[in-house]
């Protein structure tokens, strides 16, 4: 696991009226599932079930501690995007999609804010379905596909990861089961202050399972800070998820018959 060795000023506090208990918040750090736009989480090669969660949360209007139930989509990549309370649920997950026999499973996260991410928060559990590596793009608003993935492998041997727009990955770490997590199966994983200082999205890659076709993840997260006003109005990408629907499989077929020496399809 390459561990950060740089060190930052936390920035903010908790905001007012903040539910402490789904935050996981640590000094001035906090968990940044707030900040995610989960409307517009997409991802490459993920099944797609349709199912949705309930949770409970400190009732917005209410008095302190008054807490409501409500309903969380839990859909295909959004699934291992959850509030920190439900981190231990291991019924609920994002997995490849079946059929493709790619373990490659690649998810965009886009925030409502700037942030600063200081560590990713996974629980990829155990097992055959269990991916050992992550890597991380950062801003990279129409995420990176399998040509791109292939293409960051290549340059000077021993660099794997660089910095923001460089085509490497800006975190690439071995990944450990729960076992060794005591904290709800989850484990945190440092990233580079630097490479993640002004992050906007974020699209993680798992891979490398022992199955070999097919990758399994319970809980994504990160903890950092986030800047106090929103990233503009109209950031969207609509687009980018009906055409990441659209190539999911094709993407991963044609990947395949590439391997095989096959020719596939125009893209």
């Amino acid at each position: 696991m390459n561990c950060n060795e740089e060190t930052t000023v936390l920035e903010r506090r908790l905001p007012a009226g903040t539910d402490q208990s789904v935050t996981a918040n640590r000094g001035d750090e906090m968990n940044l599932y707030e900040y995610i736009d989960r409307s517009q989480v997409w991802g490459l090669n993920v099944d797609q079930p349709l199912t949705n969660f309930f949770v409970t949360r400190q009732r917005p209007d209410g008095a302190p501690g008054e807490r409501e139930e409500i309903e969380v989509d839990v859909t295909g990549p959004k699934a291992c995007i959850r509030p920190w309370h439900t981190r231990s649920n291991t019924s609920i997950y994002t997995e490849t999609q079946s059929g493709t026999g790619d373990d490659t499973l690649i998810i965009t996260v886009p925030f409502t804010h700037q942030v600063k991410i200081k560590s990713i928060l996974v629980n990829v559990g155990r097992g055959d379905f269990m991916p050992t590596r992550l890597r991380a793009f950062v801003n990279r608003p129409n995420g990176v596909d399998f040509d791109e993935l292939e293409a960051a492998e290549g340059g000077p041997a021993g660099a794997r990861t660089g910095s923001v727009g460089s085509g490497k990955p800006q975190a690439d770490f071995n990944l450990l089961d729960d076992v060794g997590s005591s904290d709800g199966g989850v484990i945190e994983y440092p990233v580079s202050i630097s490479r993640f200082s002004s992050t906007q999205n974020v699209s993680i890659v798992l891979s490398d399972s022992s199955s070999r076709d097919m990758s399994r993840i319970f809980y994504l997260g990160f903890r950092g800070t986030a800047a106090q006003t929103p990233l503009r109005e109209g950031i969207h990408y609509r687009q980018v998820v009906e055409d990441a629907a659209d190539a999911r499989i094709d993407g991963v077929r044609d990947k395949n018959r590439a391997a095989s020496g096959v020719q596939g399809s125009a893209r």
